[in-house]
């Protein structure tokens, strides 16, 4: 690969808990960072619905990056 290039993967996953499934995926595979979007919700909203994204940051042993998805529309 050319200097100064990385390799990107991508994979659908199917899991009852989404946060359980993606942390466990990117265990399985030595780690390695992980790009997610969220809606950035908070208060009552991120209580009732929960937050994938605050969970794979807590359990993920590597690095997790976390944007807004209306940061990304801008």
């Amino acid at each position: 690969m050319p200097a100064g290039r990385h390799e990107v993967d991508w994979e659908v996953l199917h899991n009852a808990d989404p946060a359980v499934g993606i942390t466990e995926f990117v265990e399985a595979r030595n780690g390695g960072l992980v790009v997610m979007a969220t809606h950035g919700r908070s208060g009552l909203a991120r209580v009732a619905l929960g937050s994938v994204a605050a969970r794979v940051v807590r359990d993920h042993t590597g690095l997790t990056l976390v944007v807004r998805s209306r940061d990304l529309e801008e």
